[in-house]
């Protein structure tokens, strides 16, 4: 087995587990009978956003196990591009708050895109992952504008940026960024991996720009509605 698949394997296990752990403490703290209103919903919250991490955890294995084997497929149609992106939005709020980021979206309400609506959650939600975990405490924005076939769409943060070679290594499969300041972060390698592989399913196109201390940004190109 190749040292990569090893390193996937093993950061895989601690993926699953971490969450399952802190939302198993969740339910028997909620067990106790003298919680607070208060607690009791700090609980609760806690929980489900340690059962958020599991879901998409396992969302991108299954993904990527479908893309391995071929069997990778989309349910193409018109959809409006603005509820989409707002509704990952706010699934990731708390999160976004609890790391200090601050995030605004830039899209015309009439803009609309052919593609999987689960799958481009899927890549919406990567790329936010990334950005809690390596951008905490900075501005994080999303904008979209129409440009002849297709909708480009622009993800950007003010973060600690990238160096050129870990920029060309971003959309590698299980590729992590190995420094000082991302050791302590846990990941399986995989979210990147499956934006790019995700986008261009769509005959769509990805590109990533930084540099250290310039934040880190993605254009994404969508066809728009046939």
């Amino acid at each position: 087995m190749a040292q990569q698949e090893r390193n996937f394997l093993l950061a895989t296990t601690h993926e699953l587990n971490s969450p399952l752990a802190a939302a198993k403490l969740n339910f028997q703290t909620l067990n106790r009978k003298n919680l607070s209103e208060e607690n009791t919903a700090k609980m609760i919250d806690s929980g489900l956003e340690n059962m958020g991490r599991l879901e998409k955890l396992v969302s991108n294995i299954l993904t990527a196990s479908r893309i391995d084997s071929g069997k990778y497929q989309l349910k193409q149609a018109a959809q409006q591009l603005l509820p989409i992106v707002s509704l990952v939005f706010d699934r990731n709020r708390l999160m976004l708050e609890k790391e200090g980021i601050q995030m605004t979206i830039d899209i015309d309400a009439e803009i609309k895109v052919f593609v999987d609506e689960n799958a481009l959650e899927q890549v919406l939600e990567n790329i936010i992952q990334n950005a809690l975990k390596y951008a905490p405490n900075s501005a994080f924005s999303i904008e979209a504008r129409e440009k002849d076939r297709f909708v480009s769409l622009v993800l950007k943060d003010d973060g600690p940026g990238l160096k050129a070679e870990d920029l060309r290594k971003i959309f590698n499969k299980f590729y992590r960024v190995e420094n000082e300041e991302t050791r302590s972060k846990k990941g399986t390698g995989l979210g990147l991996f499956l934006v790019k592989e995700i986008i261009e399913a769509h005959d769509g196109n990805i590109s990533a720009y930084s540099k250290p201390g310039k934040g880190l940004e993605f254009k994404i190109e969508l066809p728009k509605t046939r």
